[in-house]
C-alpha cells in the first residue's frame, strides 16, 4: 500500500521491462466501463474495481475473453483519504468492504468473497472501518481497523478465512495506528513521539521511534512511501519533512525533506540511512519491488485545487540499491526530469523491470536492473499510467475542516502511448509491460484502461 499527505508524493505512474518490439493487437478488449486501478489476480480470475453512477463496484473477469462473471458493490467506509482503493488477496480470495447503507454513511461488512465466483464465504457484522483490509496471519484472515460503535475507538479486527470469526487482535494497538505498508508495517501515531511497527498476527512484534531512521521533524504526515522486500527480509522507503506551507499551496526544498532508511524484518534494527534521496521515486518509479530510489536537488512548488506543480534548480539522479546495505549499485544522471522527481507528467513502462523517461538526452528507456540506458525504437509503444480519481456517493469531511467533498483516489488507469507520453491509436506495448502493469491470470495479462480492459495473450511472447 502506498499512501501521500502531500502533493510531494500524489503521484503514482508506470513500470516494466524493457526494449521488445511491440506485440500484436490485443487479443479481446471490453469497453464501456470505468475502472479505478489494475486489476489483481485471484482464484485465476481478475478482480478490479470500476465506478458507475458514484458506486464503487468489484469485478471479477474471466481472463481469456473479457467476460465479467460476478460484481459486487464496495465502499471506502472510513478508510483515509489519499490511499488508493484496490481489492486485496487472501489466499486465493479477495477481501473488500460491502456497504451496510441500513445502518447509515460509511457503514461496511468486510467480507472474504471467493474470486471465481463472487460468492461472499465470510462477512464481519457492520462496522465502520478506517483501513481497508488486507491479509495477515498467514493468509488465515483478513484485518483492517474498525469501530463497531458509531462513537467507539478504532481497533484491529481479524475476520477468520476458516470460521468467519470477527475478533480483535489480542492486542489493542493505538487508535491512531494506520498501516503504512504491506506485510504490516504501521504508523502507531502520536506526535510528536511518532513510532513505526510491525503488526503480525495481531500483536506488535517490534517497534521503534521514527527519529531512529529519520530526521527530526520528519513524519508521517508529511508523506510515506515503503516497500516490503521479502526476499531480502526488508523494509524500505522514505519519510519526509515539511513543506513551507499556506491554506493553498506548499514549498520544498527537495533535499533536506527526503530521506530514505531500511529496517530489518524480524527485528525493525535501523540497517541504513541515507539523506536526500526517495525510495522509488515518489512512485514516479512505480515497480514497487526494483530497488531504487532518486536522490533529488532543487525546489517543488504546489497549489492545490486545482493541482499544479513547479520545480526551480531541479537536478535528479535514479540510483539501484541493495535493500539490505543500502549502498548504490548503480546510478544515472537524470537532470531535470520532473517525471522522477514527482511532477505530473508520468513516466511511461516499457517492460517488467524497464522505464521510458524523458532525460537531458532525451527520452530515453532504463533498465532498472543495472541501469543500462538505451534509445526506444521510434515505432515503440508502451504503457504510460495516470491516476484515476473519481467522485464517490458518499462524502467526507476535509482534515482542514472545509465542506465535505466527494473525490477519490484509485489506482493506476493505462493507455498505449509512445516514448513521449502521447496516446497511440494503433499497436501495443510489449507483453513484458502489460505483465507488470496489469494482473496476470489464465496465461492473459489483464489491464484496465480508461474505458474497460484489455486481454493480452503471454504463450511465447
Amino acid at each position: 500500500m502506498r499512501a501521500f499527505a502531500t502533493a510531494l508524493l500524489a503521484i503514482a505512474v508506470t513500470a516494466g521491462a524493457g526494449g521488445e518490439p511491440a506485440t500484436a493487437a490485443a487479443d479481446w478488449s471490453v469497453s464501456g466501463l470505468r475502472p479505478v486501478g489494475q486489476p489483481i489476480e485471484a482464484g485465476g480470475v481478475a478482480v478490479a474495481y470500476v465506478v458507475r453512477d458514484r458506486h464503487l463496484y468489484a469485478q471479477g473477469i474471466r481472463p481469456g475473453n473479457g467476460t465479467i462473471i460476478w460484481e459486487r458493490e464496495v465502499t471506502p467506509s472510513r478508510q483515509t483519504v489519499g490511499i488508493e482503493l484496490t481489492p486485496h488477496k487472501v489466499g486465493d480470495k479477495v477481501t473488500f468492504l460491502e456497504p451496510r447503507s441500513q445502518r447509515g454513511p460509511q457503514w461496511a461488512s468486510l467480507v472474504i468473497v471467493d474470486a471465481a465466483t463472487g460468492r461472499v464465504e465470510q462477512s464481519s457484522p457492520p462496522a465502520l472501518f478506517r483501513t481497508v483490509p488486507e491479509r495477515c496471519f498467514d493468509d488465515r484472515a483478513a484485518c483492517a481497523m474498525a469501530t463497531t460503535d458509531a462513537g467507539g475507538k478504532m481497533r484491529g479486527y481479524r475476520l477468520d478465512v476458516a470460521t468467519g470469526a470477527f475478533t480483535p487482535y489480542p492486542v489493542a494497538l493505538p487508535t491512531t495506528a494506520r498501516v503504512i505498508g504491506e506485510a504490516g508495517l504501521h504508523d502507531l501515531g502520536g506526535r510528536p513521539d511518532e513510532r513505526i511497527a510491525l503488526v503480525r498476527d495481531g500483536a506488535i512484534r517490534w517497534q521503534r521511534p521514527l527519529t531512529d531512521a529519520f530526521p527530526a521533524g520528519f513524519s508521517t504526515s508529511n508523506g510515506w512511501n515503503w516497500t516490503h522486500f521479502r526476499a531480502d527480509g526488508v523494509f524500505a522507503g522514505s519519510v519526509f519533512g515539511p513543506g513551507e506551507r499556506t491554506a493553498t499551496t506548499v514549498d520544498f526544498d527537495l533535499a533536506p525533506v527526503s530521506a530514505s532508511a531500511g529496517l530489518d524484518e524480524k527485528t525493525g534494527a535501523v540497517l541504513w540511512r541515507d539523506a536526500g534521496s526517495v525510495v522509488a521515486c515518489a512512485i514516479g518509479v512505480p515497480l514497487p519491488y526494483e530497488p531504487v530510489r532518486c536522490r533529488v536537488r532543487g525546489r517543488e512548488h504546489v497549489v492545490f485545487d486545482p493541482l499544479q506543480i513547479t520545480f526551480e534548480d531541479l537536478d535528479v539522479t535514479l540510483e539501484g540499491f541493495d535493500p539490505r546495505t543500502g549502498k548504490t549499485r548503480w546510478s544515472v544522471p537524470a537532470g531535470a526530469s520532473e517525471q522522477l522527481a514527482g511532477g505530473l507528467e508520468r513516466a511511461a513502462v516499457a517492460g517488467e523491470h524497464t522505464i521510458v523517461v524523458e532525460l537531458g538526452s532525451g527520452h530515453r528507456m532504463i533498465d532498472l536492473t543495472d541501469g543500462a540506458v538505451t534509445v526506444p525504437r521510434k515505432d515503440a509503444t508502451f504503457w504510460c499510467l495516470e491516476v484515476s480519481r473519481f467522485t464517490f456517493h458518499e462524502g467526507y469531511a476535509h482534515p482542514k475542516g472545509t465542506a465535505e467533498r466527494f473525490d477519490r483516489e484509485g489506482g493506476n488507469i493505462a493507455t498505449a502511448c509512445d516514448a513521449a507520453g502521447k496516446p497511440v491509436g494503433s499497436g501495443r506495448p510489449p507483453a513484458g509491460a502489460s505483465r507488470a502493469v496489469g494482473a496476470v491470470a489464465g496465461g492473459y495479462a489483464v489491464v484496465a484502461t480508461a474505458d474497460g480492459y484489455q486481454g493480452i495473450a503471454l504463450a511465447g511472447r
